[in-house]
């Protein structure tokens, strides 16, 4: 999978990039069951890393932390080619993985999450501060969402 030169500029220029079929229909239905014993797990209180919210005496699931030892199929998309040669792509430079992370949201029982920055964008100085290495940020989204799901 290689990016175009439009695809290139249009990252550079609006900061984002949506790419399709980045990964096969089998590696989404694998990468689907490790998720879900993912999420199982965090559900049944086992495991470490999960990241619980609460809001109003309400708890809600949303995030789990360090998935690449978990399961096979979350650690080779941390190595898949075509996800490299894209963020590669648009960065135009070496880079490495500094964290990776799940987030869930589980429909009709989630609680919001407000607009906000990620890592190293955050607390006083991330409105008026700017970092001269990039930070890239890569969403896999495995379900369609839909008003039906909870969207």
């Amino acid at each position: 999978m290689q990016l175009s030169q439009v695809e290139i500029a249009n990252f550079n220029r609006d900061g984002h990039l949506l790419i399709k079929h980045v990964l096969d229909k089998s590696e989404v239905e694998k990468l689907s069951a490790a998720v879900d014993r993912v999420v199982d797990e965090a559900l049944q209180g086992r495991g470490e890393n999960h990241g619980w919210m609460i809001e109003n005496d309400f708890s809600s699931y949303f995030r789990t932390e360090g998935l690449i030892d978990r399961d096979h199929a979350l650690e080779l998309l941390a190595v898949h080619p075509n996800l490299l040669r894209c963020v590669g792509q648009c960065l135009g430079r070496p880079f490495m993985m500094m964290y990776d992370r799940m987030v869930v949201k589980h429909a009709y029982r989630g609680i919001p999450v407000g607009w906000h920055q990620d890592s190293p964008y955050q607390g006083e100085d991330a409105k008026t501060e700017t970092f001269p290495v990039p930070n890239f940020t890569v969403g896999i989204y495995l379900d369609e969402t839909t008003e039906h799901n909870g969207c």
